[in-house]
């Protein structure tokens, strides 16, 4: 994979109209990255402590470019969360919108107030993911979800060494 520079990248011109100025905060290279993504809405509002209090997974800048060139981030306005790791080792939060046919990129501390819609969605790297009681998808479940799949393996695993089918 290619080491990319950010400044090369994520500048003002065709496909971004507009890049914060705390970009400066993340770091200067990150490697090419391929791959799928899962955008996962955020179904209530929450802060992005509250996100990141459920462990979603840090991405890279990388993560970014791919999913907004490879066409996987939601063009309707809402915004696309990626969690990644700024300068200092810390979690920060890109978020990301289309307005007008050209991207917005924004990086904003974990510990910022803001409360974001039910209808943005937070990005993770292709895996399954668990529904909330209301069907709609739900990053609350997604550890509760592997786990109860690794139990239901164990169950299965008992029942087929007993012979109980």
């Amino acid at each position: 994979m290619k080491t990319l520079k950010t400044k090369d990248i994520f500048k003002k011109g065709d496909l971004f109209d507009y890049l914060d100025p705390a970009i400066s905060l993340l770091p200067n290279t990150f490697e090419e990255k391929k791959g799928t993504y899962t955008s996962v809405e955020l179904g209530k509002p929450m802060t992005f402590a509250e996100m990141e209090s459920q462990k979603p997974e840090i991405l890279t800048l990388g993560d970014v470019y791919h999913a907004i060139t490879s066409g996987q981030c939601l063009e309707d306005s809402w915004s696309n969360f990626f969690f990644v790791r700024n300068n200092k080792g810390n979690v920060s939060v890109v978020y990301v919108y289309r307005h007008d046919g050209r991207w917005y990129v924004h990086v904003n501390r974990l510990d910022s107030a803001n409360r974001w819609c039910a209808a943005n969605h937070v990005f993770l790297r292709n895996y399954s993911v668990g529904h909330s009681e209301s069907g709609s998808v739900d990053i609350l479940n997604l550890r509760a979800l592997e786990k109860r799949v690794a139990k239901l393996e164990s169950i299965l695993e008992t029942v087929l060494n007993k012979n109980l089918l």
